[in-house]
């Protein structure tokens, strides 16, 4: 996962939404993260609430975010069903 600074943002808007194409992008203020840049792919995004939730699980389990997160807790894919 790749962070940019709030400055770096705000400088660069066009840079941070092109590297959040390649994986969720932290926004950091000093070092605490503050947001996560999601790259939406258009064609998960066919109705408006259930398309935004499958395209940032996806994007999670592309970076890898989603095994992560159940090894930290132990759990299985399984598990969350």
């Amino acid at each position: 996962m790749q962070s940019v600074d709030l400055q770096q943002l705000e400088d660069d808007p066009v840079e941070a939404l092109r590297r959040a194409h390649e994986g969720p992008l932290v926004v950091l203020e000093g070092d605490r993260a503050e947001a996560v840049v999601f790259h939406l792919d258009p064609s998960l995004l066919s109705d408006q609430q259930s398309g935004l939730s499958l395209a940032v699980a996806v994007a999670l389990y592309k970076d890898g975010a989603v095994k992560t997160i159940l090894e930290r807790y132990g759990m299985e894919p399984a598990d969350i069903e």
